[in-house]
């Protein structure tokens, strides 16, 4: 496989919520043997990625990589599609989203929901029972840090969806996933290929959430990097 044509170009890598390095490995392997040289991994952690006083700084981090250098290509994984969303915004409004070289959403952007929120934990810690009881844990610590429940999504929908936000897409994902639903990530896949935009899909049958990587490696390879080489 030959490499990428990499000048200038930083990779940051948002993993999903409750991710650690050794989840991140087979990444930034894959993204070595690309070429990339200089590779920033975020881990989100649950509670924060759904509290905005803690997603806003993780964004300005993200925003404050990306606008550092001249082109970013960004592999965003899961809900950490949450402080992405704001660095995003953060692009906009200061017009730098032309900084952002291409975007691969990784079973993400999940539904941003509650409930979305619960079955990602439960699934993530391979717990299968009890689900009322995490849906009330998460209710308390909203309530016990004075936030509405899913406050940190009230510019997710309207931001994922403009037709301003016109980087190029590959969006990975599964008809098998309860978290990233197929067809909410498939109507947004269509709205950017309708508004213009590069918009590149790598769908699988039965693979599970963030686990695309290990379902089918050579062709999750392939797909990344023919999209980076060609959009």
């Amino acid at each position: 496989m030959n490499k990428i044509n990499l000048i200038n170009k930083n990779l940051i890598l948002i993993g999903f919520q409750g991710s650690k390095p050794k989840h991140m490995k087979k990444y930034k392997k894959m993204y070595d043997n690309f070429g990339f040289k200089n590779i920033d991994i975020i881990y989100p952690s649950y509670l924060h990625n759904y509290d905005v006083r803690k997603v806003q700084p993780l964004a300005i981090n993200i925003y404050n990589k990306i606008n550092n250098n001249d082109k970013t290509v960004i592999h965003c994984m899961s809900g950490g599609i949450y402080p992405l969303s704001y660095s995003l915004k953060y692009l906009m409004l200061s017009d730098k989203l032309y900084k952002l070289d291409s975007l691969v959403l990784d079973s993400s952007p999940v539904d941003p929901s509650h409930d979305s929120l619960v079955n990602a934990f439960m699934e993530h810690n391979n717990l299968k029972y009890s689900k009322s009881l995490f849906d009330l844990i998460f209710k308390l610590y909203y309530k016990s840090i004075f936030l509405e429940l899913n406050t940190w999504s009230y510019d997710f929908n309207f931001l994922i969806n403009s037709e301003k936000f016109n980087t190029p897409k590959l969006f990975i994902y599964s008809k098998n996933d309860i978290i990233a639903p197929y067809n909410y990530i498939n109507s947004i896949a269509n709205n950017h290929k309708k508004n213009g935009n590069f918009t590149k899909e790598l769908i699988f049958e039965k693979s599970d959430h963030v686990k695309h990587i290990c379902t089918d490696y050579l062709k999750y390879e392939k797909t990344i990097f023919d999209f980076l080489n060609k959009n």
